[in-house]
């Protein structure tokens, strides 16, 4: 404690090098906001009280090692974590010439994550880790990513079939300011995950669209016959609505609409339209007949222009457009994560 006060009063920070290495995940709950991880966080620091420490003054025993400084980092998105490694398996001291000091632990437990879905079902999950002293401000103690930790070299195991999953997790150093002002420095270690949308494509989008499709042959029907006309306008409707359902169902109860939403609304306005122009000529077709020639040019004009335009506008845009926010997201992710690393530690190479 002493070798860390006089440190401090050199004003001099004490520099916590970091490593992560996610081993599962799973169990990821959208709705609940929450995912069980299994994962081994590694920390290493110079601790010069250590330096020229040799037996027997140091006997490197669990109640020994208990006793010296360290950064006491904890997970702050927690929900119930549980350390795995006794002291015997965590502390290593390193080296005696440097006081090189290192502490590894095993966690085992859910923690919170905030999805955003506003492109679902083509969005991208992502699981942060974030982690940083308990007590100690970054006035003294501040974290750098370890330029000597292989970051990628075992692959995260998963059985989140609705998930493709990054093969490890990436750093991202950030600030952390507490409500009394404090300012912890911290380190949020993120998991990038993209979901596989075909399920979707298939199980819902698709089926949304033959109903528009089967929607459409109201326009090939007599307008005079309004009431076969709105039965099936009438059903379909009915259908769109219980697919609402079961997709509301499968996510949480956000205030912005998704780009599934999106397209579900958009089948909702099409049959709309269809049932409008249903009604339109059949008002006209009452008052004259079937072959009026208002009739006869609205209702070319409908098989061409309700069809082409709630495909473009219900379908093609949606699905377009968050294909494209998908992939600029994922690269904007990927790049600032990226960057983050390479100046972290590069850093952390100067610090050591």
């Amino acid at each position: 404690k002493k070798a860390f006060d006089d440190q401090i009063a050199r004003g001099e920070p004490r520099v916590v090098f970091l490593g992560f290495r996610v081993l599962t995940i799973s169990q990821l709950d959208p709705i609940a906001g929450s995912v069980f991880v299994d994962f081994y966080l590694y920390a290493r620091w110079v601790d010069p009280a250590m330096q020229g420490m040799k037996a027997p003054f140091f006997k490197r025993t669990a109640s020994e090692y208990e006793l010296l400084w360290n950064p006491k980092l904890e997970v702050n998105n927690v929900v119930a974590l549980e350390a795995l490694l006794d002291a015997d398996s965590s502390w290593n001291f390193i080296s005696a010439e440097t006081g090189m000091m290192k502490y590894t632990q095993r966690y085992k437990g859910t923690i919170m994550i905030e999805p955003d879905l506003h492109l679902f079902p083509f969005d991208l999950g992502v699981v942060v880790f974030s982690i940083g002293p308990k007590v100690l401000g970054q006035d003294r103690v501040t974290l750098h990513y370890d330029p000597l930790f292989d970051q990628h070299t075992t692959p995260i195991l998963h059985k989140l079939t609705e998930w493709a999953v990054e093969p490890q997790a990436e750093l991202l150093l950030a600030q952390k300011k507490a409500v009394t002002g404090k300012v912890y420095s911290n380190a949020n270690f993120t998991v990038l995950m993209a979901r596989k949308y075909l399920y979707y494509m298939y199980k819902t989008i698709l089926l949304l669209f033959i109903m528009n499709v089967w929607g459409w042959a109201v326009f090939w029907l007599p307008p005079s016959a309004f009431s076969d006309r709105c039965s099936i306008t009438i059903t379909l409707f009915l259908a769109a609505v219980a697919f609402n359902f079961v997709v509301a169902s499968q996510l949480p109860r956000v205030d912005y609409l998704t780009v599934l939403d999106k397209i579900i609304i958009g089948n909702f306005v099409g049959l709309f339209v269809s049932a409008l122009e249903s009604f339109v000529v059949f008002v006209i077709a009452a008052s004259s007949s079937d072959s009026d020639p208002a009739v006869v040019t609205l209702e070319k004009v409908a098989r061409i222009l309700i069809p082409l335009g709630g495909t473009l506008i219900a379908y093609v845009y949606p699905i377009a457009s968050g294909l494209w926010a998908r992939a600029h997201s994922r690269r904007r992710a990927v790049g600032g994560v990226g960057g983050s690393v390479g100046g972290a530690a590069g850093g952390g190479g100067c610090g050591g």
